[in-house]
């Protein structure tokens, strides 16, 4: 019990990471599971909490899209069902918008890029690393490119000042 609230203590655990843990130290799978039980019933394990928990951070320290958030939900050993369940409760669309423009800002942060054309491939593409859907990230890098937000100077008008 004492190693399991050891691992515990570091950070939050799904049952299968706790279960993998303490199976990988050498207890056996009945003093495991007598184990997880009583931690779950005393609130220490609880998968559809850690589910809820990382989709709420999800618009937060490294902004992440729903396919993102399954993978690292089914990863860390959730089932499907809660993992659909914590998406579509803490995860909706609202959030989901939110985490987009984060990850945008993110992905601007203190970068300087050569061209537009450069610029706008270089966010695409973390955007769809970050697990946020093609056309989601079309639409949001269409809308982000032609905004007011856009900083970088346009490589047909730097062409035209150049030769005046």
């Amino acid at each position: 019990m004492r190693e399991a609230l050891r691992h515990l203590e570091r950070r939050p655990r799904t049952v299968s990471e706790a279960r993998r843990h303490l199976e990988g130290r050498g207890h056996s799978k009945s003093v495991v599971s007598a184990v997880l039980r009583k931690l779950a019933r005393m609130g220490y394990l609880d998968d559809g909490a850690y589910a809820e928990r990382l989709c709420a951070r999800a618009t937060q320290d490294k902004p992440r899209g729903r396919v993102r958030l399954a993978h690292e939900l089914a990863r860390a050993g959730l089932d499907r069902a809660t993992i659909e369940t914590s998406l579509r409760s803490a995860f909706g669309p609202a959030q989901e918008a939110e985490a987009l423009r984060a990850a945008i800002r993110r992905a601007r942060r203190g970068r300087a890029a050569r061209s537009r054309d450069a610029e706008v491939r270089r966010v695409a593409g973390y955007l769809l690393r970050r697990g946020f859907g093609a056309e989601q990230v079309r639409v949001a890098v269409e809308d982000w490119a032609t905004s007011a937000d856009w900083d970088l100077p346009d490589p047909a008008g730097m062409e035209a000042s150049e030769e005046s």
